[in-house]
């Protein structure tokens, strides 16, 4: 009966026990992705570029907004603006252009554009991660 016991006991170890597989990492030959996994981009750079050259090389926009830089709530998100406009520029009425992007699975990049010459040219740029309140 020894012997028997010796023996259930090396097969229960041997055939009984699952891997841990807890905390482990699911790597993923890139070969292997699929279409449901979230494309990686590099890193967007629309400094410099007009709206129809950023629009050009980067997609149609995710959002797209405009306000008048007058009278408008200058909050933490749009706060940088101040450093291009000064005061009577900022009480006037300059049409801004608010413009973003999903930059990568988990960021988003904002423009601002004003017009200049019939042209929207770019003031500034913001990337965030997607879930970042302002």
């Amino acid at each position: 009966m020894k012997c028997n016991f010796k023996y259930v006991l090396i097969f229960f170890l041997a055939f009984g026990c699952k891997p841990n597989t807890e905390g482990a990492l699911n790597v993923l030959d890139p070969a292997e992705k699929t279409m449901n996994q979230p494309l990686q981009t590099k890193k967007m750079n629309v400094k410099g570029l007009t709206l129809k050259e950023a629009v050009t090389k980067y997609g149609k926009p995710d959002y797209a907004t405009e306000f008048k830089l007058e009278g408008v709530n200058l909050n933490e998100f749009r706060i940088e603006l101040r450093n291009f406009f000064d005061a009577n520029q900022i009480a006037s009425e300059i049409e801004i252009k608010e413009i973003t992007w999903e930059n990568k699975s988990d960021s988003l990049l904002t423009a601002w554009y004003k017009e200049l010459d019939k042209e929207w040219v770019y003031i500034h740029s913001l990337e965030y991660h997607k879930n970042d309140e302002f």
